[in-house]
């Protein structure tokens, strides 16, 4: 009888430690890194461990853009992390003339088939009620005329594109150079696009600056409409209207760091599908590299009207030429083996 009596009282102080223990775990959550970091191998590598430590959490890593040819950290526009059990279908968000048909064909190819979004919350309801079933290896596309809203975020993981000031202002006017697009379609006056491409001779210089006194606030127009014109972002401006941003000029290295981070979140990537693109998709170009058209006037001229946009994507260069660097381990994906 001693005995029993021993027994018990031994397990009802174990079932009170156990008890406590877990009231004290609820409260005080003990990260990996604390017990890690008191581990011999953490102490003898402290710097390996750290290596592999960020390496493995992508959603710490910054969208990035070039800035004067050099790549400097952007904002991250907030945190993309959600349960793997819930987790959101992939949005991409676009301007046109700014790379977009490039960054459409890879996510088609290692994400899944296109579906274009019409409309805002009604179609975010319909989306919801079949998205186990329907959706699942498909990527979404919000194009040019619809405007990025807040319940778009609430549902999707959402993708944004930009471009340079310069460049982006440089291809809609040689896109109208060539007869395209309805920018050009819709002016009255013609005579200010160019005539012999690459459209950088003096004359159609001459016309690329008429063009730009009167389409200069093209570029944050058309940024405000589709990025921050609801009530909710339009007073406060920042780059928390999607939770990764492409930029142009690091078009590869951006659009790889977006995957990572929607694949992060519970997306489906199929990275072995990057073998399957057999050259760097890219529409040919109709001119020449930006800083060939645009001199300090025209420059200034760009700049002084879309100041307040560029800084809010950090470009303190008006041109800034494509970086092909790729993320590191990525070249053999995209290399063609075929």
């Amino acid at each position: 009888m001693a005995r029993r009596k021993v027994r018990l009282a031994f397990a009802s102080v174990m079932i009170i430690l156990l008890v406590v223990y877990g009231f004290i775990i609820k409260f005080k959550h003990i990260a990996e890194i604390d017990i890690m970091s008191k581990l011999p191998i953490y102490q003898k590598d402290r710097d390996t461990f750290n290596q592999i430590k960020n390496d493995d959490v992508v959603n710490r890593e910054p969208t990035i853009t070039p800035s004067k040819e050099i790549v400097t950290p952007l904002l991250t526009s907030g945190s993309a992390r959600k349960s793997r059990k819930n987790p959101k279908q992939l949005l991409f968000s676009y301007i046109p003339k700014a790379g977009s048909s490039e960054i459409q064909t890879i996510l088609s190819i290692v994400v899944g088939g296109e579906i274009e979004i019409f409309g805002g919350s009604e179609y975010i309801s319909r989306y919801q009620a079949n998205k186990t079933t329907f959706f699942k290896n498909n990527f979404f596309l919000q194009n040019e005329r619809q405007q990025l809203k807040p319940d778009m975020k609430s549902s999707f993981f959402v993708v944004g594109h930009v471009q340079a000031p310069c460049n982006y202002l440089l291809s809609s006017w040689t896109y109208g150079s060539d007869g395209n697009g309805n920018v050009y379609k819709m002016a009255k006056d013609k005579s200010v696009y160019g005539v012999t491409p690459p459209y950088n001779n003096k004359e159609d210089l001459d016309r690329l600056t008429m063009w730009l006194q009167d389409n200069k606030n093209m570029y944050t127009n058309r940024l405000t409409y589709k990025y921050f014109k609801t009530a909710k972002w339009k007073t406060d401006m920042n780059l928390r209207s999607a939770d990764c941003w492409i930029h142009t000029e690091m078009l590869i290295y951006d659009l790889v760091n977006c995957l990572k981070r929607y694949e992060k979140q519970g997306g489906n990537v199929k990275w072995e599908n990057f073998r399957k693109i057999k050259t760097k998709i890219e529409n040919p170009s109709n001119h020449s590299q930006c800083g060939d058209y645009f001199d300090d006037e025209r420059t200034a001229l760009v700049m002084d009207s879309n100041m307040k946009m560029a800084k809010i994507f950090r470009y303190e260069s008006c041109c800034v030429e494509s970086n092909t660097t790729l993320p590191a381990g990525f070249e053999e994906l995209w290399t063609n083996h075929n």
